[in-house]
């Protein structure tokens, strides 16, 4: 893979978990859609993908259902991205790098630079951060 080809980094981040089979469209970003903040995140990327080649689809959908199955994900539980590209299906941190990588310019470096927090702290922070969001969305729900 050339170094510039988006999603290299965090496939050199984290092993990519296989899609083949399951027909899952590459620049996908999959999320949950009850959640404010995966949200706003959308429309984030949404406004920074000046070329237009990231896709947006709900976790909730066939096609989330069978991107959660791919990257060995609970689609109830607390996980709230999984980005599709090349290699595979990416989760939590690798997730959130992938998609920025994605959008290239400032963005991919800003990816690179997040390859410098080992994985496992990285995946930490994003758990907090879902399980939080998650809580949060359960007390508006009650």
């Amino acid at each position: 893979m050339a170094a510039s080809e988006p999603g290299e980094n965090t496939a050199a981040r984290k092993e990519a978990l296989d899609t083949q089979g399951s027909n899952l469209p590459e620049g996908a970003v999959f999320y949950d859609a009850e959640c404010p903040l995966c949200l706003a995140s959308v429309e984030f990327l949404r406004r920074r993908d000046r070329a237009g080649r990231l896709r947006f689809l709900p976790l909730d959908s066939d096609a989330g259902r069978r991107a959660c199955e791919a990257a060995e994900l609970d689609p109830d539980g607390p996980s709230s991205l999984v980005f599709v590209d090349a290699v595979g299906c990416l989760k939590e941190s690798a997730a959130v790098l992938g998609t920025l990588a994605w959008l290239g310019g400032g963005w991919r470096l800003l990816a690179w630079v997040g390859l410098l927090v080992p994985t496992w702290a990285a995946d930490a922070i994003y758990r907090q951060v879902a399980a939080r969001r998650r809580r949060r969305i359960d007390a508006a729900q009650r």
